[in-house]
């Protein structure tokens, strides 16, 4: 910090540039660890503790439990952003985007058949997306996730870090 006095800078915005450089690194890092371009070992062991810290998650999350899985669909999507091709990641954008639409349409159609049954009426006619917006979205999610595997191999192949067996 004596340097940066030196050469006219302030120690704080010092201090905050190496705060977001080590952020930086910090993520990075697991990025690599995920994407497995740092090996298939580091990267099973990193997937693991993603996992393993899911329940824990949605024990002490409360409200921001249902944020869990979204926010698990965008640390993919940062996780293979390098790479050749952008295909890989229009698919998985749009998955996820599709995902998300019928996550909230399946929740609130469930709200109404609720309501609607609470209040002894029949169904609503709205009630016959309830079905369809389930499977199509875990298509989408199953789809997203299919994505993601074949994107990280794809980078991780242009890395180098996977090996053929021949």
């Amino acid at each position: 910090m004596d340097g940066a006095i030196e050469l006219g800078l302030s120690p704080a915005e010092v201090a905050r540039g190496a705060r977001r450089v080590a952020w930086r690194l910090r993520v990075q890092s697991w990025e690599r660890a995920l994407s497995g371009a740092e090996g298939g070992r580091r990267a099973a062991f990193a997937w693991a503790g993603v996992l393993a810290s899911l329940p824990v998650l949605f024990m002490v999350g409360g409200v921001l439990a249902p944020l869990v899985v979204p926010a698990a669909l965008l640390v993919a999507l940062l996780v293979t952003r390098h790479g050749p091709s952008r295909a890989g990641r229009v698919v998985m954008l749009s998955a996820a985007v599709l995902w998300l639409a019928c996550t909230v349409l399946f929740w609130w159609l469930w709200g109404v058949g609720f309501d609607a049954a609470d209040a002894g009426q029949p169904p609503p006619a709205v009630m016959g997306w309830y079905g369809p917006s389930f499977w199509v979205g875990l298509g989408a999610f199953v789809t997203f996730w299919i994505a993601f595997v074949v994107r990280v191999v794809q980078v991780a192949s242009t890395r180098g870090t996977v090996h053929s067996r021949s």
